[in-house]
């Protein structure tokens, strides 16, 4: 069983002309409710490693504008994004590489009577992180610890939706 984060978002669009929109969101996501994941195995000799997760609740934050052409066909799109990281430096690890992120996103939507296809691009540049070395136990070092070091990530995302209306 996996207790999900809550997610609080307020947010604001406003329109100063009539093609022009402008928006902004803003909130935390609660991941202290998700501590840690253990997996539990059907065979007895499996070790369970429970893995330590989100006893952080980072904030993140949008900003967007669309504007629409004459006869609202097409829109074009542009945003920015900031995501602070779910994980502390003791608990960074490559099964979850965390860290602050930035993104960068385009796109575009087409509308002919109900039909509308939307295309959209995103540069995720995830900011440097740090993992902690992990504590020492009284046996000695656990291999099953993650290994301190210095994550580095970007993602490139891609969407397209095609969509109809209902009558």
């Amino acid at each position: 069983t996996v207790t999900w984060p809550d997610i609080i978002v307020v947010g604001v669009m406003l329109r100063p002309l009539p093609a022009l929109e402008l928006s902004a969101e803003a909130g935390p996501t609660l991941w202290s409710t998700f501590d840690r994941l253990a997996i539990d195995f059907e065979q007895p000799n499996m070790r369970v490693s429970p893995i330590e997760r989100g006893q952080l609740n980072p904030w993140s934050a949008r900003l967007g504008v669309q504007w629409w052409t004459p006869g609202r066909a097409l829109a074009l799109r542009a945003g920015l994004t900031f995501d602070q990281s779910s994980a502390a430096p003791a608990t960074l690890a490559p099964s979850g590489p965390d860290s602050e992120r930035l993104g960068f996103c385009v796109g575009a939507g087409y509308r002919v009577g109900r039909w509308g296809v939307d295309l959209g691009y995103m540069f995720a540049h995830f900011l440097d992180a740090t993992a902690a070395p992990p504590p020492l136990r009284a046996d000695g070092y656990d291999p099953a610890q993650s290994p301190a070091g210095v994550y580095r990530s970007a993602a490139h995302q891609l969407a397209l939706t095609v969509s109809v209306r209902g009558q």
